[in-house]
């Protein structure tokens, strides 16, 4: 009786913060695609960020780049389309080797919807980027295809591979290094002026969207898959 007791209260806790971390899952998704489209409103109805946008562009244009943009040119080709496959290939051969069929199916699926998602994106915004770059990149500027992806992309790797670390200060180090260069990536789209503020911010804000609403089907399905073979 006592053990039932306490497996009961367990399995109470466990329903108890699964349906926090939901709530607040959900309050992100509904932050983040709320913060997507006033950037989409705005850049739709006339250009109303544009004040901001020249502004963040002639700041950037005024700082002296001798050397760094050979190393922003790197970071930024870390979430290039070849360098996402690459990457994203990497994880998927790591989850299939640990036999996480599911969580690799996952980051597949969420990889696909982000790329899927931006592109819609661009093709409905149709903005031209920056008249004068660092480096010549193609396609339309809204969003910014490379911080979708850089945020999508390390917050899935943050969120399959963060319990491998058994060591907290490990864990920790393993997550502000994520986040860190998902905010690099993107911040080097505005520094090799290849985009506008606004694109990246919600480039941002769509890859914290896609991440989180992905997050929150994946746990759903992956808990009913666990009770079904328990």
């Amino acid at each position: 009786m006592p053990g039932n007791k306490m497996d009961k209260r367990n399995k109470s806790t466990i329903k108890n913060k699964s349906s926090v971390n939901n709530a607040v899952i959900t309050r992100i998704c509904i932050e983040s695609l709320l913060i997507f489209l006033i950037l989409l409103v705005g850049t739709l109805k006339g250009g109303f960020f544009l004040p901001i946008d020249n502004w963040a562009y002639s700041l950037e244009a005024s700082v002296p780049k001798p050397v760094i943009p050979v190393v922003m040119m790197v970071i930024t080709s870390i979430m290039s389309l070849r360098g996402a496959v690459f990457l994203g290939t990497i994880a998927l051969v790591i989850l299939l080797l640990q036999k996480k069929i599911r969580q690799a199916l996952f980051l597949v699926i969420a990889m696909g919807a982000g790329y899927v998602i931006r592109e819609i994106a661009k093709l409905l915004v149709h903005r031209a980027r920056p008249e004068i770059g660092v480096i010549s990149s193609t396609g339309f500027s809204f969003p910014s295809g490379h911080a979708t992806m850089a945020i999508l992309f390390f917050g899935l790797v943050i969120y399959l591979f963060k319990d491998e670390f058994k060591s907290l200060i490990a864990k920790r180090i393993f997550i502000a290094m994520c986040v860190f260069v998902a905010l690099l990536v993107s911040y080097s789209r505005i520094y090799l002026a290849v985009h506008w503020l606004s694109d990246v911010l919600a480039g941002i804000a769509l890859g914290v969207f896609v991440l989180f609403l992905g997050i929150l089907v994946f746990a759903k399905f992956d808990n009913k898959a666990e009770s079904m073979h328990s």
